[in-house]
């Protein structure tokens, strides 16, 4: 990712005919938390943010399909004056939106305003954040015979430490880390966090519970919104954007899901009837995937059986059944389960 360039406005225009790929390269580049969609002419006909990306790729799993489809073509704008930046917080303030195109009399765009200038200081989270660091990491034998999955290193440092060290520069500052399997190597590195200038507490597993099952463990239990994530997963997204689309939605639970492709080696067949209707060779399909990273509300603590195995898929379909406001976020950035071989290699660049 290049470094943002928050004065070069115009990194964030494009036509109309891009796509939702290229739509996600100009927030990473520009930093400004929106893309204006022009005409041919230079004419502004739409906006696309962040979230209306991430929104498209639940429904439509591909990164190539057309910012047609994902531009929202009725949306806020304030014309160019020296009133704008004033005109532009009420509209951003009121509606809840954190950017703004400045357009001229013909509606061509000639700046944006952002609700907030972008800063290196985040602001601090009072959110837990659960790490469950309590697995066996047998896929990674004989790696993990004496450390344990999260303390391997990627890049010179362990992989928990990396997740961690990324949550304190988004702001969050409390953790309780799950242990089992080699926990003191762990709880001996991390210690109680003041090192990081955080907080960090300990759970520990006499029994695989699952990875539902240990967070009934934690005391005291979380009395408001708090995160649990998987300690072998690595991601550069940023975890305030899915805690702002959880508390959007008022969601009992969101559930972060990756865009995956696979590529078949085979040509697929369709029929009907006993007929070849066609055949599609070798085709890419893109999914889904759980990503192994969940914000909850406190009442869900009430599904997840004490002192048994429980996964994060039974309590979502618990749930659903009881008709409770489920939530997929859409990562499109990188993401790595840390946890098989080739992607623990990939992380360090081929070598282990």
């Amino acid at each position: 990712m290049s470094s943002p360039n928050y004065q070069d406005w115009r990194k964030a225009l494009l036509p109309l005919e891009s796509t939702t790929a290229q739509a996600i390269r100009s927030l990473n580049e520009t930093a400004m938390q929106i893309v204006l969609v022009i005409s041919p002419n230079g004419v502004l006909m739409g906006t696309v943010t962040d979230g209306d990306i991430r929104r498209s790729l639940i429904d439509d799993c591909s990164l190539d399909q057309p910012l047609s489809r994902v531009v929202k073509k009725i949306f806020f704008s304030v014309k160019q004056s020296p009133s704008q930046r004033g005109e532009a917080l009420f509209l951003m303030k009121k509606n809840r939106i954190s950017a703004i195109p400045v357009v001229d009399e013909q509606m061509r765009p000639v700046g944006i305003e952002l609700l907030l200038e972008p800063t290196t200081t985040r602001e601090k989270k009072e959110e837990l954040v659960v790490l469950m660091a309590g697995g066996m990491g047998m896929r990674l034998r004989p790696m993990t015979s004496d450390v344990p999955k999260p303390m391997l290193k990627v890049r010179g440092k362990p992989i928990l430490q990396h997740i961690i060290e990324q949550l304190i520069d988004q702001g969050f500052q409390h953790f309780a880390i799950t242990l089992n399997y080699l926990g003191r190597v762990i709880q001996d590195f991390f210690q109680d966090g003041s090192a990081w200038d955080v907080n960090i507490s300990y759970t520990r597993e006499n029994q695989p519970l699952g990875t539902a099952g240990a967070v009934r463990l934690i005391e005291p239990a979380p009395e408001k919104t708090f995160v649990v994530m998987n300690a072998d997963v690595i991601s550069p997204f940023d975890l305030n954007d899915m805690l702002e689309h959880h508390h959007l939605y008022q969601a009992a639970a969101t559930m972060a899901v990756s865009l995956q492709r696979t590529d078949l080696a085979y040509g697929v067949v369709q029929t009907k009837d006993g007929k070849i209707t066609q055949i599609e060779e070798k085709p890419s399909l893109h999914h889904l995937v759980n990503a192994g990273l969940y914000v909850l509300e406190p009442r869900t603590l009430r599904l997840i059986p004490e002192g048994a195995a429980f996964n994060m898929t039974d309590l979502f379909r618990d749930l659903i059944a009881q008709d409770e406001s489920t939530q997929a976020f859409a990562l499109y950035e990188d993401w790595m389960d840390i946890g098989r071989p080739e992607q623990y290699q990939k992380a360090n660049g081929g070598d282990q």
